[in-house]
C-alpha cells in the first residue's frame, strides 16, 4: 500500500521515453518514433498515452505553447510492476512547423518539440520532452538565399499566432513564422517573409514596409519542379 501512496507522487511510479528515429526533420516528413512505457515498483492503471508536437508563438504580450498535432498513441491498459510496453508511432510533421535552424542577427530562433503525456490513473500524470531540429525545405530555403542575395540580411525570426493567407491558399494553423530581413540600401525600411507549403508548391507572403509610403503585401508561387534561386531573386527586386 505504501508503494502505491509513492508512485501517486511519481516515486517508483511508471514512466516514459520517447525515442526518435533523428531529430533532425523537415515539414512534410515523417518521423517513426517509439514511445516506452517501463512500469516502477507497482502495477498501475494507465489512463491513456497522448503525443504532442508543439512550438511556442507570440499572442500580443503573451509567448504561449500552441499543439501543432497530436497523436493518441493507446488507450487506457495496466503496466505492471517492472514490464515494459513499446508503442511504434509514425508522427507526420506538418508543413506549416516552424523552422528552427536559422538564427537571425536579433532573437533566438523558435523551439519545437515533442511532449509525451503518460496519464496515470490516481497519480500524477509522467511525461517526456524531446526537442527537434526542423530544417527549411529546399523552396524555402531558396527564397531566404534569393532575398539575401538581393541585399538583405535577416533580422529577426518570430512565430505569432496569426493565419495567413496567400492568393486561395489559407494557413492549417493560427502560427505564422516571419523571417524580418532588413536592406543594406533601398526605398523599404524592412521585409518580412512568410511561407505556406503545401505538397507541390509553396507560397511566399512578402510584406515591405516603406519609409515613405504604407506597407504593400506581395506573393510569389514556388513550384517545386521548377525553381532557382536566381529566378526567385529576380522576382523579388521586381516587386520591390
Amino acid at each position: 500500500m505504501f508503494d502505491k501512496v509513492l508512485a501517486s507522487v511519481k516515486i517508483g511510479a511508471a514512466t516514459v521515453d520517447t525515442r526518435l528515429d533523428q531529430d533532425t526533420v523537415q515539414p512534410g516528413e515523417t518521423l517513426s518514433t517509439q514511445v516506452v512505457v517501463d512500469g516502477g515498483e507497482v502495477d498501475q492503471d494507465i489512463r491513456g498515452i497522448e503525443l504532442e508536437l508543439e512550438t511556442k508563438r507570440e499572442h500580443g504580450d503573451v509567448t504561449e505553447t500552441y499543439a501543432l498535432t497530436s497523436e493518441r498513441v493507446a488507450e487506457s491498459f495496466t503496466i505492471e510492476e517492472g514490464e515494459q510496453r513499446v508503442f511504434e508511432v509514425d508522427l507526420q510533421i506538418p508543413y506549416e512547423t516552424p523552422i528552427t535552424t536559422i538564427n537571425a542577427k536579433r532573437g533566438r530562433s523558435p523551439k519545437v518539440w515533442i511532449d509525451t503525456d503518460l496519464e496515470i490513473d490516481r497519480a500524477i500524470d509522467t511525461d517526456d520532452t524531446d526537442y527537434l531540429s526542423v530544417e527549411p525545405t529546399a523552396p524555402v530555403q531558396a527564397m531566404l538565399d534569393a532575398v539575401e542575395n538581393a541585399g538583405n540580411y535577416l533580422k529577426e525570426v518570430t512565430v505569432d499566432n496569426d493565419r495567413i493567407s496567400v492568393g486561395d491558399e489559407t494557413a492549417n494553423y493560427p502560427v505564422d513564422q516571419e523571417f524580418v530581413f532588413k536592406p543594406q540600401n533601398g526605398d523599404y525600411k524592412e521585409v518580412e517573409i512568410h511561407f505556406l507549403p503545401r505538397d507541390t508548391a509553396t507560397y511566399v507572403l512578402v510584406e515591405f514596409d516603406y519609409r515613405m509610403r504604407s506597407e504593400q503585401f506581395h506573393s510569389i508561387q514556388i513550384n517545386h519542379d521548377d525553381y532557382t534561386v536566381e529566378y526567385l531573386q529576380q522576382e523579388f527586386e521586381r516587386l520591390a
